[in-house]
């Protein structure tokens, strides 16, 4: 079956292999696994001899196999509205969100020798970005040709045309430039400031070329342009860069000092906190990742913007609900995402961003500081939004990658890991490796100029799940499982806030409305009327112990209070309270022991709690009926 898109007033025909695996695909595979089954089996019922050879030629099969597969990198294509996207608007070409390897971008399509055109009025300052993938065919005859990109700037008022190109290989080197760049991304910019206030037309083409003659090719798109934007060459005084680092599974380390009497050097992350804003009671609005950056991105608590099943990837966000990359690439910001998360692809995350990398979960190629450092070395130009979520911290602590540090270990903390699924010590030495890792972050900001004028944050999703509280099925909102770090380094090192912030908070929903007020940009309608409650720390937790189960906690200054409740009806949400906890909140330190229950002895407090709990339930029922149903 053949889906239709338009370009440049041309009709073409994209196959099923842009919207998934192609049969081709799928047959060549199966080709090869029966051929390597057939051979394999006579192998059993030949001699030593015979067995020694079809042993070489399955190894030849599988050689020959993986270079072709090499070849065929199949992307994904998702058809997006023009409307709803601020990138350069190119006559008759639709935008499509591409998936070229791990990365996403919001791309156009182009048949070979086609040329894109755009009509724009240059601003001051003005530098256009695009960024240029070949997507892979089948189609034998692009392979060792050259694929020559072109860019021409048409002045409309005087006819002039500028023409600038570059080539690159489909396969093979180009005089030690460019090696297989097929199946990725390239980005580059081009200066536009001696345009400045002129109407102009700027096309975008590429062609194939071998041995000087240009290569005849299908009628299927090869080219994506992804992300064509225009940017201004200088860049903000006041916040040029939000940086949001989120740790996988990171316990606030000043919590762990207090309760182990340890001391976890961070010196990276002091730094941040000394210049900037240290919550010393922050709280994530979930006891998982699905859920807490869920939060980051909407600002709403996971009651409400539902994403926290793993095992239903059916559920889509709210189409109503716009995430923070949204609002910001609305604002002017580039955006950009780096994960080592594909569990939470399904949910569509990457709506809004400008590129989102999803690494596969535990990976040889997790996301590192050398790879955000080289990410903002790209967006030397216009406002930079970067989220990063650094997987460093989540069980099994030891990986064997190539960007896992440290590579070698203590043999005492090794002894010590042997005997249990997570130990502590391991886990506090590897938060001083992720610490290294800001580090080379902000090493690189000062070194660039590009720290003064960053806005940069620090979490984690989640807090640890260290014994003895490893199993969380039964009770998940304990406090090392949602006390987390909150950082804030404010742009210009002028502080909206004060130094220490010891109100409870919950870190997940207030992301969004403090990066945005920093910006003076405008919270969205809806979440003005979002439920909040002052003072307090908020968490939910709607799939421990199981799917009908919902646990909210709720810490003040005094107490932490947790309520228990089975889900009776799903349509109108009705709960049954099936009991309560409270727990004291140490007044020297901040620490709550969830091991020692006093609801029994403290009645009056657990009804004032309770109510405070239903309010929040009620709000949240409310707020869904009006702004998201």
């Amino acid at each position: 079956m053949m889906n239709h898109s338009t370009v440049n007033n041309t009709t073409i025909k994209l196959p099923s292999s842009y919207f998934g695996v192609s049969r081709k695909y799928l047959y060549l595979k199966l080709y090869f696994f029966v051929l390597t089954f057939i051979i394999h089996r006579l192998g059993y019922t030949t001699n030593k001899k015979t067995s020694f050879l079809v042993k070489k030629i399955i190894n030849f099969i599988f050689c020959i196999h993986n270079w072709i597969f090499s070849l065929i990198k199949v992307p994904e294509l998702k058809k997006i509205n023009k409307n709803t996207i601020n990138y350069v608007q190119f006559k008759n070409s639709n935008y499509y969100n591409i998936k070229v390897r791990h990365e996403s971008r919001p791309s156009i399509l182009a048949l070979p020798s086609e040329e894109i055109v755009a009509e724009i009025v240059i601003n001051e300052n003005a530098v256009f970005k695009v960024g240029v993938s070949l997507l892979q065919t089948l189609d034998y005859r692009l392979l060792k040709t050259d694929c020559i990109i072109t860019t021409k700037v048409n002045v409309l008022e005087s006819n002039q045309t500028l023409s600038k190109s570059f080539r690159f290989p489909v396969r093979g080197n180009n005089k030690n430039i460019f090696y297989n760049l097929n199946g990725c991304w390239i980005d580059y910019w081009y200066d536009l400031s001696k345009f400045e206030g002129k109407r102009i037309h700027i096309s975008l083409s590429a062609k194939f070329e071998k041995n000087g003659k240009t290569i005849s090719s299908s009628k299927i798109p090869s080219i994506a342009w992804g992300t064509p934007k225009l940017v201004q060459t200088e860049r903000s005084d006041s916040c040029s860069n939000i940086i949001l680092l989120s740790f996988e599974s990171m316990a606030d380390t000043m919590v762990l000092n207090k309760n182990d009497s340890v001391r976890i050097e961070t010196p990276a992350l002091d730094e941040l906190a000394n210049l900037g804003t240290r919550f010393t009671r922050a709280y994530s609005s979930n006891e998982t990742t699905l859920g807490s950056i869920g939060s980051f991105f909407t600002g709403l608590f996971p009651s409400l913007h539902g994403m926290v099943d793993y095992d239903d990837n059916s559920y889509r966000l709210n189409g109503k609900i716009k995430t923070l990359a949204e609002i910001l690439r609305d604002n002017g910001f580039s955006t950009h995402a780096v994960t080592e998360l594909n569990r939470m692809e399904p949910w569509r995350w990457s709506r809004g961003f400008d590129s989102y990398l999803n690494v596969p979960y535990r990976s040889d190629n997790e996301p590192d500081s050398g790879y955000i450092n080289r990410l903002l070395d790209g967006q030397k130009y216009g406002k930079c939004f970067l989220f990063a979520h650094l997987d460093w911290l989540h069980a099994p602590i030891i990986r064997f990658n190539h960007t896992r540090v440290p590579r070698s270990y203590n043999i005492d903390l090794l002894e010590e890991a042997s005997k249990d699924k997570v130990t502590r010590n391991l886990y506090y030495e590897q938060i001083k490796y992720l610490d290294n890792q800001v580090g080379e972050i902000t090493a690189y900001l000062k070194r660039t100029n590009q720290f003064k004028n960053s806005m940069i944050i620090i979490t984690g999703d989640h807090g640890s799940d260290l014994p003895p509280w490893g199993n969380h099925n039964a009770y998940a909102l304990y406090d090392q499982r949602t006390r987390v770090p909150f950082i804030i380094k404010w742009p210009d090192n002028k502080n909206r806030l004060p130094k220490i912030v010891e109100t409870p908070t919950t870190v997940s929903t207030e992301i969004l409305p403090l990066i945005l007020s920093t910006n003076n940009i405008p919270l969205p309608d809806y979440l003005k009327s979002a439920p909040i409650i002052k003072d307090h720390a908020v968490s939910e937790s709607l799939t421990f112990p199981g799917k009908k189960d919902y646990v909210v906690s709720m810490v003040s200054d005094k107490y932490k209070y947790v309520l228990f409740a089975k889900i009776t009806n799903s349509m109108n949400e009705s709960i049954e309270i099936i009991k309560e906890k409270l727990f004291m909140v140490n007044a020297a330190n901040g620490v709550v022991d969830d091991k020692i229950n006093i609801a029994d002895d403290h009645f009056d407090i657990v009804k004032q709690m309770r109510a405070k709990c239903s309010k929040f339930i009620g709000q949240n029922k409310s707020f869904k009926k009006y702004h998201l149903i």
